[in-house]
């Protein structure tokens, strides 16, 4: 067993610690306004819980909007490459001599 040696320190330390914090105490008593509490009327705290169901339902909607997108991403656009391009015209039936004549190309 460990036994703490209490110092004289330690005594005075705790000491003003009670002092400061005891007067802090008495004083905001003693400071506090003599005021009741005003209570709000039912219309009022109707008021503001509707407020706040329209917060939130505004906060719903655009969740479930996010929600969306991540469900149904848009599909990515390719970029056109010279590559796909050709593909595409070959799968319509075109020839590299009608590519060149449409680009304005004559090859010699």
């Amino acid at each position: 067993m460990s036994t703490k040696k209490i110092t004289n320190f330690s005594l005075l330390f705790c000491l003003i610690w009670y002092t400061i914090s005891t007067n802090y105490i008495i004083e905001r008593l003693i400071r506090m306004p003599e005021t009741t509490r005003v209570r709000k009327s039912k219309e009022e705290r109707i008021a503001i819980i509707d407020k706040k169901i329209e917060t939130h339902k505004a906060n719903i909607e655009m969740l479930e909007a996010k929600k969306t997108i991540i469900m149904y991403p848009k599909a990515r656009r390719k970029k056109a490459t010279l590559k796909s391009i050709v593909a595409i015209a070959k799968e319509q039936g075109w020839t590299e001599e009608d590519i060149a004549k449409k680009l304005g190309i004559t090859f010699e």
